[in-house]
Protein backbone atom coordinates (compact mmCIF):
# COMPACT_ATOMS: atom_id res chain seq x y z
CA UNK A 1 0.00 0.00 0.00
CA UNK A 2 2.91 2.36 0.59
CA UNK A 3 4.06 2.20 -2.81
CA UNK A 4 0.65 2.93 -4.58
CA UNK A 5 0.50 5.76 -2.31
CA UNK A 6 3.57 7.50 -2.46
CA UNK A 7 4.01 6.59 -6.54
CA UNK A 8 2.19 10.06 -7.40
CA UNK A 9 5.11 11.65 -6.02
CA UNK A 10 7.48 9.48 -8.41
CA UNK A 11 5.20 9.71 -11.19
CA UNK A 12 4.55 6.00 -11.68
CA UNK A 13 1.25 5.05 -10.25
CA UNK A 14 0.47 3.27 -13.68
CA UNK A 15 3.69 1.21 -13.13
CA UNK A 16 2.99 0.58 -9.46
CA UNK A 17 -0.68 -0.33 -9.74
CA UNK A 18 0.20 -2.79 -12.95
CA UNK A 19 2.77 -4.72 -10.34
CA UNK A 20 0.45 -4.73 -7.66
CA UNK A 21 -2.05 -5.93 -10.03
CA UNK A 22 -0.02 -8.43 -11.56
CA UNK A 23 1.41 -9.92 -7.34
CA UNK A 24 -2.69 -9.80 -7.25
CA UNK A 25 -3.17 -13.10 -9.81
CA UNK A 26 -2.29 -16.95 -9.88
CA UNK A 27 2.00 -16.60 -11.53
CA UNK A 28 1.94 -15.73 -15.19
CA UNK A 29 5.23 -17.86 -15.73
CA UNK A 30 4.05 -21.23 -17.21
CA UNK A 31 6.76 -24.14 -17.16
CA UNK A 32 5.91 -27.52 -18.95
CA UNK A 33 8.41 -30.15 -17.90
CA UNK A 34 8.80 -31.44 -21.10
CA UNK A 35 9.92 -27.69 -22.36
CA UNK A 36 11.39 -26.23 -19.29
CA UNK A 37 14.62 -25.08 -20.65
CA UNK A 38 12.75 -23.41 -23.52
CA UNK A 39 10.58 -22.03 -20.92
CA UNK A 40 13.58 -20.83 -18.98
CA UNK A 41 15.49 -19.12 -21.83
CA UNK A 42 11.81 -16.98 -22.96
CA UNK A 43 11.50 -16.08 -19.28
CA UNK A 44 15.16 -14.34 -19.37
CA UNK A 45 13.72 -12.43 -22.02
CA UNK A 46 11.74 -10.56 -20.25
CA UNK A 47 13.95 -10.27 -17.19
CA UNK A 48 15.20 -6.93 -15.69
CA UNK A 49 18.42 -6.20 -13.95
CA UNK A 50 16.52 -4.63 -11.09
CA UNK A 51 14.17 -7.40 -10.00
CA UNK A 52 11.37 -9.44 -10.05
CA UNK A 53 8.41 -6.63 -9.73
CA UNK A 54 10.14 -5.01 -13.18
CA UNK A 55 9.91 -8.16 -14.61
CA UNK A 56 6.00 -8.57 -14.47
CA UNK A 57 6.00 -5.22 -15.78
CA UNK A 58 7.74 -6.20 -18.86
CA UNK A 59 5.82 -9.00 -19.00
CA UNK A 60 2.65 -7.10 -18.63
CA UNK A 61 4.00 -4.50 -21.04
CA UNK A 62 4.40 -7.36 -23.63
CA UNK A 63 1.65 -8.84 -23.49
CA UNK A 64 -0.32 -5.59 -24.15
CA UNK A 65 2.10 -4.64 -27.21
CA UNK A 66 0.73 -8.44 -28.34
CA UNK A 67 -2.60 -7.54 -28.89
CA UNK A 68 -3.41 -9.85 -25.80
CA UNK A 69 -2.99 -12.34 -27.95
CA UNK A 70 -3.41 -15.99 -26.40
CA UNK A 71 -1.39 -17.60 -28.70
CA UNK A 72 1.28 -15.40 -28.28
CA UNK A 73 1.21 -16.55 -24.54
CA UNK A 74 1.25 -19.78 -25.51
CA UNK A 75 4.33 -19.45 -27.10
CA UNK A 76 5.80 -16.99 -24.71
CA UNK A 77 5.16 -19.98 -21.69
CA UNK A 78 2.60 -17.35 -20.45
CA UNK A 79 -0.40 -17.62 -18.39
CA UNK A 80 -3.58 -15.67 -20.87
CA UNK A 81 -5.98 -16.15 -17.73
CA UNK A 82 -3.84 -14.64 -15.16
CA UNK A 83 -2.86 -11.67 -17.36
CA UNK A 84 -6.93 -11.37 -17.98
CA UNK A 85 -6.99 -11.39 -14.25
CA UNK A 86 -4.09 -8.83 -14.18
CA UNK A 87 -5.76 -6.35 -15.97
CA UNK A 88 -9.11 -6.70 -14.86
CA UNK A 89 -7.74 -5.64 -11.52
Amino acid sequence: SKVLLDSPKFRCSNEALTIAAMLSVPNVFVRPKDRSQDADRVKREFAHADGDHLTLLNVYHAWLKSGKDPRWCSDMYLNHRSLTSAESV
